[in-house]
């Protein structure tokens, strides 16, 4: 049989936590002057909130403990460069409760925070309800924003009604990823393949001089791992 191996050169270009509070990468803009505001759970009046995201120590947290009211509150991050992956995601640990007209944004800017696009949006339950660790690992591809230099991500919590209850992130991570097909090593064909050459698709398999290989798996590349 044949098998490929999807080859990827994976970097984290942000890898972010909250353990020692807000870190100065990431700034909290309060777009609406309400009082709820994102800081660390440690730091939520009254009774306080756990970090119920599954991370250690402290998360970055958003609670209506913080007082009553309309709000708008951004987490954003500090600016990275993906001029030269094929791919991009946001990893992070959540924990939302979602109440009425609340939503919880995943935005995106290349101008600096000038504009901001909406690539994600949450409006129900992530996590159980003040669960102590019981949050959820997220995914969010950014991959349409690759070939930027300067890529910004922010977590957006607002509510016009205030009547929320909270949203909470941590171990944010943002991933570079470059794809691409491994050749096949050539005792992994029923044929003999000889040792020059180059590989060319075909409809139903892929030919090397002229003789057509038994796959429904075209791939591109020269013979001993040399990409075409």
């Amino acid at each position: 049989s044949i098998t490929f191996e999807d080859e990827q050169n994976e970097e984290t270009l942000a890898d972010v936590d909250f353990d020692a509070g807000i870190p100065p990468e990431v700034t909290v803009n309060n777009l609406g002057g309400g009082n709820v505001n994102w800081t660390t759970n440690d730091l939520i009046p009254g009774q306080g909130e756990g970090n119920y995201t599954g991370g250690q120590a402290l998360a970055a947290t958003a609670s209506v403990r913080q007082g009553d009211g309309a709000f708008d509150t951004a987490l954003e991050f500090g600016g990275v460069d993906l001029s030269n992956w094929t791919n991009a995601v946001v990893n992070f640990k959540l924990n939302y409760q979602h109440a009425n007209n609340d939503t919880l944004d995943v935005e995106v800017s290349t101008d600096g925070g000038s504009n901001w696009d909406l690539v994600q949006r949450y409006e129900e339950d992530h996590g159980a309800f003040r669960g102590q660790g019981n949050g959820e690992e997220m995914s969010v591809d950014i991959s349409q924003y690759v070939g930027e230099g300067a890529v910004q991500v922010r977590f957006r919590y607002q509510d016009p009604d205030g009547n929320a209850l909270y949203a909470q992130i941590d171990d944010v991570e943002i991933l570079g990823i470059e794809s691409g097909w491994q050749t096949p090593a050539p005792d992994a064909f029923t044929h003999v393949i000889p040792q020059t050459g180059f590989w060319l698709p075909g409809e139903d398999g892929f030919y090397n001089g002229g003789t057509q290989y038994e796959t429904k798996y075209p791939f591109f590349g020269f013979l001993n791992g040399v990409q075409a």
